[in-house]
């Protein structure tokens, strides 16, 4: 299969005189290469953080962000505080959501004295980079290549990512792609499950035909056995707080991922949201399919046996 290649603006990196830690360094006064012996900075040693924690100023970032209203705050999350651990460079994040992103986005630019030092998830178009670096808004990320060697090894091997990144107006790149070659965009949807609860599972006696063995390069599941798992969690107290209170599977229901369609699979159904399919190269409306039905009573059944939590329709 033809792999389809996606690249979207996921960062972009402004001009801000508050960049580390709201210190008012002036980059035009100082070297690179004396603010990376001043951080500490190395990335040799991939055991060690990127900032030397011996001697090293702390750095500090304001990244501000759009985010879906069900995720934690970025501060909040573990990811975040892996990384963090990880570096040695602290980011304070700025959520709002997705609807006050794309009216605010403007404004966010144009306000010189309060602007962030970088957007995550910034969905610029190349007319609005183009735009902002020619007013200085934007930094210049190719400027700094040499010292980011994982990005720098991408473009390196990947010129088709590389040029689809560069403004075509001064030959810069201004904003950090995110790329897609798995179909994820034709099939976004993934299925997890909490494997140290399935090993209770497994355990108990109650789920034929897998082993924890088999926990360790994910699960092949058939629909009678994922219904006893979703069965067991419901009526035991997995997390330990006390209650039986488990919602044993939940999914957002016509999200763009994470969806509904997951489910259908274990009938044989490729579905989506629009329910149109390519099937040995026709077109295939899947509600037509009689498995559609068989899948949807089975679902169904689920919803009224408690086995999927009614907060996935809201």
């Amino acid at each position: 299969m033809k792999r389809i290649l996606t690249v979207c603006i996921a960062a972009a990196l402004l001009m801000s005189m508050s960049a580390c830690g709201g210190s008012g360094d002036n980059r035009e006064n100082n070297s690179v290469d004396a603010l990376v012996s001043e951080y500490g900075y190395q990335w040799e040693d991939t055991s060690a953080p990127i900032l030397n924690e011996t001697g090293a100023k702390e750095i500090t970032f304001n990244v501000y962000s759009s985010k879906n209203a069900s995720a934690l705050d970025y501060n909040d999350m573990k990811i975040m505080q892996d990384l963090y651990a990880s570096t040695n460079v602290k980011v304070n994040w700025e959520n709002v959501s997705e609807s006050v992103y794309s009216s605010q986005k403007n404004l966010i630019f144009g306000n010189a004295k309060d602007r962030p030092d970088a957007i995550y998830h910034a969905g610029m178009s190349a007319g609005e980079i183009i735009r902002y670096a020619q007013r200085k808004v934007l930094l210049p990320i190719s400027d700094y290549l040499e010292y980011m060697p994982n990005f720098s090894k991408i473009l390196e091997d990947r010129p088709d990512i590389k040029s689809q990144i560069t403004n075509v107006a001064d030959g810069k790149i201004y904003a950090l792609p995110r790329v897609e070659e798995m179909g994820l965009l034709q099939n976004p949807n993934l299925l997890f499950i909490n494997k140290n609860w399935v090993a209770q599972v497994i355990d108990a006696g109650v789920v034929s035909g897998i082993t924890k063995a088999d926990l360790a390069d994910g699960l092949s599941l058939t629909a009678e056995q994922m219904e006893d798992i979703l069965t067991y969690f419901k009526n035991n107290d997995m997390n330990g707080n006390g209650a039986n209170d488990e919602r044993p599977l939940n999914f957002v229901y016509n999200n763009w991922q994470g969806n509904q369609c997951d489910l259908y699979g274990m009938f044989g159904i490729n579905d989506n949201l629009e329910h149109r399919v390519v099937v040995d190269g026709e077109v295939t409306y899947t509600v037509l399919d009689d498995r559609f039905q068989e899948a949807t009573n089975f679902i169904a059944d689920w919803v009224e046996e408690g086995l999927i939590d009614m907060v996935s329709f809201e």
